[in-house]
């Protein structure tokens, strides 16, 4: 058993973040004795402190300026779930990683965007970036590939990896509503980003990409994307009276200089 608590600072305090410090505080014995070592929140950080949220938080540290993490010596790690592909959700990310603090971070545009650096910037200075909640939720298959089969020639990947998409259509599905009733629905919940056009729903294959073939990917190159947007409640109705089942599928594959795939 380690004495010193792992301390974790949190900036974000959406659905994510929330949903993280009420992990963090409701299973805080049971982490500690799987790990051998307390996980403690060193402090939190968000846009408003004032804003009404349904977790107590008094208990813990308010850090106005989430910059402050990166150089705080009372923090181990940060966990940033603000979201955006670039500042200031980067410059954090960049600046505690060059000051030797490890990253924990759900943001699917950042990573897939710039993970390829901040990758080699956190093995540079021999921390740990994680962002195995960018993909597919709680299912660990960022770990899966990078450990479990890293000794394993894999030349594709294909799957249902988009939980928000799952959601959506599963809602539309059952409840027999349309796409823009339940994307509304979705957002509200904070399921999904509050500016989604900049987290393309390639995101979660192209960060997938990024691990298992350890190449930079521009999740804008794709060179097929079609979504959920154009599906009625009607279309997926009449699929499940034949008992057909839809889903959104994400494929990833090498394909040689010579044409062969």
């Amino acid at each position: 058993m380690i004495e010193k608590p792992f301390n974790v600072g949190i900036i974000g305090l959406g659905t994510v973040g929330l949903g993280v410090i009420d992990f963090l505080t409701q299973n805080k014995e049971l982490i500690t004795r799987k790990l051998g070592r307390e996980i403690r929140i060193s402090g939190i950080c968000a846009k408003n402190k004032n804003k009404k949220r349904n977790l107590g938080l008094s208990e813990f540290r308010w850090v106005p300026d989430p910059l402050t993490f990166s150089n705080d010596r009372y923090t181990d790690a940060i966990v940033e779930v603000i979201g955006g592909d670039g500042d200031p959700a980067k410059s954090i990310i960049e600046k505690s990683l060059l000051n030797s603090k490890h990253v924990v971070t759900a943001n699917k545009a950042l990573i897939a965007h710039h993970g390829h650096y901040l990758a080699l910037l956190a093995e540079e200075q021999q921390v740990s970036l994680n962002f195995e909640a960018a993909v597919a939720g709680a299912i660990p298959i960022l770990k899966t590939l990078r450990e479990a089969l890293c000794g394993n020639d894999i030349s594709r990947i294909y799957g249902v990896i988009n939980g928000t998409c799952n959601y959506i259509l599963t809602e539309m599905e059952n409840g027999e509503r349309d796409y823009s009733e339940v994307f509304k629905k979705a957002q509200n919940l904070g399921f999904v980003e509050k500016d989604p056009s900049k987290v393309p729903k390639v995101v979660p294959i192209s960060i997938t990409t990024l691990s298992l073939f350890t190449q930079k990917y521009d999740p804008t190159s794709s060179r097929f994307l079609k979504g959920i947007t154009l599906l009625s409640s009607k279309v997926l109705a009449s699929k499940k009276a034949r008992a057909h089942l839809l889903s959104i599928l994400s494929l990833a594959l090498i394909i040689f200089p010579s044409g062969d795939i």
